[in-house]
């Protein structure tokens, strides 16, 4: 009754059709008008050829964040530890096939990430490489003032077009000044 009530509120209708022995289908029909928002830009639009170190050793997390970034088109390799990721960034230098982006679960030891990399960086050993970095918004975050190349992405939980949108602002690829919103999110995925 509930059901009925709430679809015959939206001017649709309600039924069932059911058979004896085998069960019952129930189905709602609802029409809906068409959206007068335009929407230009989507936050995976700008993901398309760049290269994601994933870094994230919860397997289920790291295969969904790995599943939004090859939807949109990135290419993504994921490591597990420090001593993955500096083998993987190794790797990439001397394939000179640089990560564009690292994208680093907050839980983990993110001072360590960036210690290597800043030492990379600075003894010319690897490519610029930006981080994201999701991290939970309670927690401090004074260890990462003044980083350029770090980009942070609340935690608690990451949404999808949260990761998406602070990876394309962290390759360049999107102004942080735009406030992407949720609705555009692409439902097929």
């Amino acid at each position: 009754s509930i059901s009925q009530r709430l679809t015959e509120i939206m001017g649709g209708e309600i039924g069932v059709e059911s058979e004896l022995g085998k069960g019952s289908e129930f189905f709602a029909e609802i029409t809906f008008g068409v959206s007068d928002k335009i929407v230009e830009a989507r936050p995976g639009d700008g993901l398309e050829g760049l290269r994601i170190l994933l870094i994230n050793p919860v397997k289920s997390e790291s295969l969904v964040w790995q599943h939004y970034l090859e939807h949109w088109n990135a290419e993504v390799k994921t490591a597990k530890s420090l001593a993955d990721f500096t083998a993987q960034m190794t790797t990439a230098e001397q394939n000179q096939q640089a990560f564009d982006v690292v994208v680093v679960e907050g839980d983990h030891d993110i001072d360590g990430f960036i210690a290597v990399r800043q030492s990379d960086i600075a003894s010319g050993k690897s490519p610029y490489t930006r981080f994201v970095i999701s991290l939970d918004p309670r927690r401090p975050k004074d260890g990462l003032k003044g980083l350029e190349e770090v980009t942070v992405v609340d935690s608690n939980p990451v949404r999808r077009a949260a990761l998406l949108t602070a990876v394309a602002v962290a390759a360049g690829r999107a102004s942080p000044e735009i406030n992407y919103e949720e609705e555009v999110e692409d439902m097929r995925v």
